[in-house]
């Protein structure tokens, strides 16, 4: 799944890919994300430990773990 959206201010384009289904990475090669990494693009890749390729090619990673009930801790990490 790949959601396109546009943000208001800056302008950048935001994706969103759910890679939660795909088995492997010949299928992940078919959604043209290197095409996508581009200076105006912010991708958030949901279930992208699944894939090294796409780890080696993170410059940041969001974390959402339960921390009980309802509530949710969110770690934001960024690569220098």
């Amino acid at each position: 799944m790949c959601n396109h959206l546009r943000l208001t201010g800056e302008p950048v384009n935001l994706f969103r890919l759910d890679v939660y289904r795909l088995e492997g990475e010949r299928q992940l090669e078919t959604l043209g994300l290197d095409e996508l990494l581009k200076p105006d693009v912010l991708v958030l890749v949901e279930w992208g430990e699944k894939f090294k390729s796409i780890r080696k090619k993170a410059t940041g990673e969001i974390l959402i773990t339960s921390t009980g009930g309802d509530t949710r801790k969110i770690t934001v990490t960024l690569k220098e």
